[in-house]
């Protein structure tokens, strides 16, 4: 989330005049930026050690990310779990003093549901229900610490709009992870329905989601080529190149595609 972003979605203070949405730059928001980043960043660390550290996750990462610290044999999974112990307390004290402590617990209460639970194995629509709402965390969070406070109807709304953006089409990531899915028996969309129906699914998504978000902030067209542009380049490579080295592409421009939705009230009217 940019400063922008959350000035536009954060609650006015308190005797400011009332538009729809507010959006002053105070100097006091433009300071706890790095704190969101601190936020993000400490949480991530909790994320990534958690849905690391269990035996299945070491499996798939030996076949798709082998450098990841117990893949390669750098951190065991003893030393993972007592990082994670120490870890999780530190981020729920920090939440609770610098903001975003209810998208803490929240995305904490994902995890375990996630990799504790199976979560991410035992159901495709499960696992990207939690995937959504993992992501929907970060975003409230960030924008909870940065504001310093409450956020505005419309903010919620488009943290809405974003989760659904993230459930239809977070499959993404799943085509350049079939193998190490396959080797824990993971299911996902591409090995349950077939990489014709994913891949078909994951273009028509995109494309509607590149033109609602812009309708959503009623933008100007120029303002829509860089949504439209980026997710056609992706629907159009997921179809057309079926190899691992275009799937890692077509992931990589998944990130950045949401990156560019994320910044769209920045263009705001």
């Amino acid at each position: 989330m940019t400063v922008v972003e959350n000035n536009i979605l954060a609650e006015k203070p308190s005797g400011a005049p009332a538009p729809e949405l507010y959006r002053s730059v105070p100097k006091r928001r433009t300071l706890r930026l790095p704190l969101a980043v601190l936020w993000i960043w400490l949480n991530l660390i909790v994320c990534g050690i958690s849905n690391q550290r269990l035996a299945d996750s070491i499996v798939e990462d030996e076949h798709n990310k082998p450098w990841r610290p117990l893949a390669a044999k750098r951190l065991t999974p003893a030393q993972a779990q007592r990082l994670l112990l120490g870890m999780i307390p530190l981020v729920v004290t920090v939440s609770a003093f610098m903001g975003g402590f209810k998208p803490t617990i929240s995305m904490m209460t994902l995890l375990w549901m996630y990799n504790d639970l199976d979560g991410s194995s035992i159901n495709i629509w499960a696992r990207n229900a939690i995937n959504t709402g993992g992501i929907m965390c970060f975003s409230a969070g960030a924008l909870e610490v940065i504001s310093g406070g409450d956020l505005l109807p419309k903010a919620w709304a488009w943290i809405g709009v974003t989760g659904a953006v993230i459930a239809t089409t977070v499959q993404a990531l799943d085509f350049p992870d079939m193998e190490g899915d396959q080797a824990r028996g993971r299911k996902t969309i591409p090995l349950l329905y077939g990489e014709g129906i994913a891949r078909g699914g994951l273009a028509v998504m995109v494309l509607l989601w590149s033109t609602a978000c812009p309708l959503f902030w009623n933008l100007q067209p120029a303002a829509w080529a860089a949504p439209i542009g980026v997710g056609a380049l992706m629907a159009a490579l997921t179809m057309v190149r079926r190899n691992e080295k275009s799937d890692g592409i077509v992931a990589k421009l998944w990130c950045l595609w949401l990156a560019v939705l994320y910044v769209l009230p920045l263009f705001a009217a």
